[in-house]
Order: C-alpha cells, then sequence, then structure tokens
C-alpha cells in the first residue's frame, strides 16, 4: 500500500490553504461528508458546519454538539457553543426518510454573519450523492451561496475502472451527457476530467470569486495514484487553483483523527527570473550575452515555461527595451523594477508582489544568467513541493545550496521583507526545507564572469 506510512501525508487543511475565515462549501461524491469533518478537526478554531441540502441523520454523531431547527427556530446561542465544542452541527429538522434537513435561508444568512463577526470557518454540503463515488449535478444543484470564497468538488477514485450505471454514478443520464458514457462502459480518468471541466459539471454553482479546488478522494495505492497525479496536474491546468490527490478515512470516534490525508497538492507555480541587473563588465547586459544562437536569458525562460511554471514573470530594471524584444514572442509577464540599484532584493519584492496577484501555491526564484539550468530540476522541484506543502526546496549541489529556489506562498510575506543586497537565501534557516540532490554542477553554473562565459562558449568547441 502507497500510504503505509503517516509522514508521507499533508493536512487537508494545510494543502486546501485555509483560514480561520474561511467560507467553504463541499459538493461531489465519493467521501464528501468525510473530508468535511476531517477538515473541521484539523482547524484550531472552532468550526460551524451546516448544509444547503441534506445530511444523514448519522452523520451528526461526527460533531460534538448538532442544533436542528425548524424553519421558524431562533437563532441558537452559538457563543455558548464554541466555548464549549470543537465542531457545531446545524441543520434542518430529521426527515422520514433518515436525512436531516437543510437549515432554514434566514438562518444561513444570520451563520454567515455570526462566522464572520467570530472570525471561524464556516464548512457547507451543498449537494447530495447518495453515497456514491461521483456524480453530476441535478438542474437545481449545487446549492453554493454566492458569498463562499472556496468550493472543493470530491470524487472518489474507487469509480475508475468501474462499470457506469445507476449503482456507479449518480444522476448517471447527466453524467452520461456530459461525459459520452455509454451504460456499462468502464469509468475512466478522461470521463472524470470532461465532468469536472465542464460548466454544467464541476465547475458549475461555484461563484465567480471562490476558491476552486478539486479533491481526488479514495486514491489508495501506487496505481491509482500516478493516475491520480497525472489527472490532478490536467485540472489544474484546466482552471482549477488546486487539485488533491487523498485518502481521506471516515473518523472512527467524535473527535478522533486517524493516519489519512493528503498524498499530492498540485498547483500552479509562478516563474519569476529577475532580469534588473545593470552589469556592465561585458559591454552589454550578460542576461543578453548570447549561447547557441539565443541570449541566456531565453534560454532560462524557455526552461521555466518547458517546466510549467505559470505566469512566468520577468523583473526588469536596468535594460528593458532590449530584454523585452528577446523575450517578446514568448508568454511572459514583465513587470519594473524602478529601484534596481538599491539591491537585488528589491527586484525579488516586485517579482513576488506580481505573483500574489495569481492562484498560485508558490514561485521559483530564477537568475537570468544560468542558461543551462534544466527542465527536469525546475519539474522535480514542483513535484517535491508538492507532497511537501509548505515548504522551501532547495537544490544542493555537493554540500552547498544552490539556485533555483522555490519558496511556497506562505512565505511570500517574509520575502517582501528582505532588503539590500541578497536573496531568499537569508531564509533558508527560518522555514521547513526539502533539499534536491543535484548531481551535475555544471547544470547550476551562474554566468558571472567573462572567464564563465568563455567556459560557456568552449563548451560547444
Amino acid at each position: 500500500m502507497l500510504f503505509s506510512i503517516p509522514g508521507q501525508f499533508m493536512k487537508l487543511v494545510d494543502a486546501i490553504r485555509l483560514k480561520k475565515n474561511t467560507l467553504l462549501a463541499f459538493v461531489g461524491g465519493g467521501g464528501k461528508t468525510t473530508a468535511m469533518f476531517q477538515l473541521a478537526r484539523q482547524f484550531e478554531s472552532p468550526v460551524i458546519v451546516t448544509t444547503t441540502t441534506h445530511l444523514a441523520v448519522e452523520q451528526s454523531a461526527l460533531a460534538d454538539i448538532h442544533f436542528a431547527l425548524e424553519e421558524d427556530a431562533p437563532f441558537p446561542d452559538l457563543v455558548s457553543a464554541i466555548m464549549e465544542n470543537h465542531v457545531i452541527l446545524i441543520t434542518g429538522l430529521p426527515h422520514p426518510d433518515g436525512r436531516l434537513g437543510s437549515v432554514p435561508p434566514d438562518i444561513l444568512i444570520q451563520l454567515k454573519a455570526f462566522v464572520d463577526q467570530k472570525k471561524i470557518p464556516l464548512l457547507i454540503e451543498a449537494d447530495g450523492s447518495r453515497m456514491l463515488p461521483i456524480k453530476a449535478p441535478a438542474e437545481k444543484e449545487p446549492v453554493i451561496p454566492g458569498w463562499v470564497n472556496a468550493v472543493v468538488v470530491v470524487v472518489g477514485f474507487s469509480c475508475l475502472g468501474a462499470l457506469a450505471s445507476d449503482q456507479t454514478i449518480h444522476r448517471f443520464q447527466n453524467f452520461s451527457k456530459i461525459t459520452d458514457i455509454k451504460m456499462g462502459n468502464p469509468i475512466t480518468t478522461s470521463h472524470i476530467e470532461k465532468m469536472f471541466l465542464h460548466p454544467d459539471g464541476g465547475f458549475k454553482g461555484i461563484p465567480e470569486t471562490a476558491r476552486r479546488i478539486v479533491l481526488l478522494n479514495q486514491v489508495d495505492d501506487d496505481g491509482t495514484a500516478k493516475e491520480a497525479i497525472i489527472l490532478a496536474r490536467s485540472l489544474v491546468v484546466g482552471g482549477y487553483d488546486a487539485a488533491l490527490v487523498a485518502s481521506l478515512k471516515p473518523l472512527e470516534a467524535r473527535g478522533r483523527q486517524n493516519v489519512s490525508g493528503v498524498l499530492y497538492c498540485a498547483e500552479k507555480i509562478a516563474g519569476i527570473i529577475l532580469a534588473a541587473g545593470g552589469a556592465t563588465r561585458y559591454g552589454k547586459p550578460k542576461s543578453l550575452l548570447v549561447w547557441r544562437g539565443e541570449s541566456l536569458i531565453r534560454h532560462v525562460a524557455k526552461a521555466a515555461l518547458a517546466a510549467g511554471l505559470d505566469p512566468l514573470i520577468v523583473v526588469l530594471g536596468a535594460t528593458v527595451t532590449e530584454i523585452k524584444d528577446v523575450l517578446g514572442d514568448l508568454p511572459v509577464q514583465f513587470v519594473e523594477n524602478r529601484d534596481w540599484e538599491t539591491g537585488q532584493s528589491s527586484s525579488l519584492r516586485v517579482g513576488v508582489r506580481e505573483a500574489q496577484k495569481y492562484q498560485c501555491g508558490g514561485a521559483i526564484i530564477l537568475q537570468a544568467d544560468q542558461p543551462l539550468v534544466p527542465v527536469e530540476l525546475l519539474s522535480r522541484e514542483m513535484e517535491l513541493h508538492a507532497t511537501a506543502i509548505p515548504s522551501v526546496v532547495i537544490p544542493r549541489v555537493g554540500d552547498h545550496p544552490s539556485s533555483p529556489v522555490l519558496f511556497d506562498k506562505r512565505y511570500f510575506g517574509e520575502l517582501l521583507k528582505i532588503e539590500g543586497d541578497q536573496g531568499g537565501r537569508a531564509l533558508f534557516s527560518k522555514f521547513p526545507n526539502k533539499w534536491l540532490v543535484w548531481e551535475t554542477p555544471l547544470d547550476l553554473t551562474d554566468i558571472d564572469t567573462p572567464e564563465d562565459y568563455q567556459q560557456l562558449l568552449d563548451m560547444d568547441s
């Protein structure tokens, strides 16, 4: 089994990157309620859990206290509840079919106001799946309030390879219309991808400003994990802010945690090329020196794009027009550092501020004078980060750290505090590090002197 070592797992709360004032809706199938309650247990603060559709009556046992409210019931005493309990469940009354109803609309509005005031999370189950691993939304679902700031769309990967039917897919007809699957055909990752990327599928009902997260749950062996990771990457390219590969086991008792969690978190990783310097010892900016018919910075940019860094940000300073000319046909974002003469840290801050405008999970800081940087190294940094959030991923040649370095987004604030002529290395000792051993020192060579440049040219002799 792939998940025999608990240390391999990330906490759901870390991988989803939630804050205390999170307003989060869960939709889909495949362990959605399990994920919601496991997440609730991982917050340090009290958590309110509710539903805009239904919950099974027995699932109320996962909460510390449960308020089942009539249509005209007064707002419950949540001030006392959050002082004495960690997970507070609020629903409507039980139905004859064994399900708990949704909260009255006026109570939901008051709940939102309450959690805003107390700065605690509100988790909402916003559709049903009849305990099946995968589903397609009905016409009037999911029921996601427009004010939520994150939505998690869940699928149970146990459906992979299962034969399509009403017993394996909730709302099979809707699912078939979106994915073209026929009754009795095996469910593939292609069907799951079509479902999740369709406006009437996974994206349905998600507010435009909400963070969009996929949870590929019930991934319990090596083979399934490999397929899930490939799908997760594709879903991020397709428009999700994050795609998690996880094995979330049901909580065995009220308040109890267990050894399950997130194996992999696919996110966009930005690239930041620092190209603001004004070095003139070469007769021109060294980033514009030519090797193998292209400028050094173009080699770096092409490697970054081939590795999938998105967005790729180029920080300009002393030289603007010429660098834009050599990179103008590439999909890069240019930003200017007007204070470039104060040191590298000013360029780093400009690049990080630009990266913060995007829903990325981190950034790799690249130097414009490392033309040999391998695509494989950048890809491996991203893979290592995806299994260890939050972290700083540092290439190591022998006993020495090298560049480029990947910083998790949680450390962007610290990068913005660096002053003078220094880069992110000032933070290496402050945060969790993941070392990536690299056996070829030449790949990470900086072109710092005319002699370095000559050696680069001599490689082709």
